[in-house]
């Protein structure tokens, strides 16, 4: 038993398995370290932090609810837009969103960091009295998009990329760096808010997405439509091959006509 499961640990790191494996790997990173879990866990602390008018309490429900409702939607959408549109939306809409929270965290730093009489005290203290919805407004955007293309596509992606042969190993180690992400970000933000600043924490996520934008136009394929069979030949290298195997048969099919 052991030598199998050591050669099938193995086999996950050959050539012709590694570049589905790392592609999984890859959008589980990015989807970790887009704070996703941190925003989460943290929902209440951060809207505290922002000083909104709107309740920390009342704002978790309303996150949570729409979560919940943008994963429908999800689930109902994912098979006729296909996966790469997904995501190129919910990137976008997830570094605009950071972008808008990271902007509104810094507006509050510099308000609170002058003197109370500053020439311009008070126009700041009006700014962000204005703006108070926008904390609430961008955490939404922001988890409407996660739900609708970087919650469910890396996991989508592993089950359809990742092949038969490998596909146990293999997923465990990507849900492992999943779930390792999980831990280390949870467990360090309110460390890096507190040393560099809530706003630089959301335009660092927000960098992190862009990075992740191009990750998927370039490297990730689209599934959509595709067979399990035809997905793991294109990222085996093996799709020419396949192609002509298909050629070859259906010209010995018109000759033995």
């Amino acid at each position: 038993m052991s030598s199998q499961t050591s050669s099938s640990l193995m086999d996950v790191f050959t050539r012709r398995h590694i570049r589905p494996f790392l592609l999984s790997m890859g959008l589980m990173l990015i989807q970790q370290l887009s704070g996703i879990n941190a925003v989460i866990f943290y929902t209440v602390d951060i809207f505290e932090m922002s000083g909104s008018t709107i309740s920390g309490h009342l704002s978790t429900i309303i996150v949570g609810v729409v979560n919940l409702l943008a994963t429908f939607v999800a689930n109902a959408v994912i098979d006729k837009v296909g996966r790469k549109v997904l995501v190129y939306i919910s990137s976008a809409l997830m570094v605009v969103s950071l972008l808008a929270l990271g902007s509104f965290f810094h507006v509050r730093e510099v308000a609170e960091n002058l003197p109370a009489d500053h020439v311009d005290a008070e126009w700041w203290a009006a700014t962000i009295e204005s703006i108070s919805w926008l904390p609430l407004v961008s955490f939404m955007i922001y988890v409407i998009a996660f739900s609708l293309g970087w919650g469910p596509i890396p996991w989508l992606f592993m089950g359809e990329a990742l092949p038969a042969k490998v596909r146990g190993p293999a997923a465990s180690m990507v849900t492992a760096l999943n779930w390792t992400c999980t831990f280390v970000i949870t467990k360090t933000f309110p460390g890096l808010v507190q040393q560099l600043g809530p706003s630089i924490v959301f335009f660092m996520f927000s960098s992190i997405m862009v990075l992740g934008s191009f990750y998927a136009v370039f490297l990730v394929p689209e599934t959509k439509g595709k067979m399990l069979e035809e997905i793991e030949e294109e990222l085996s290298g093996r799709k020419d091959h396949g192609n002509r195997s298909r050629k070859i048969s259906t010209v010995s099919g018109l000759n033995m006509k």
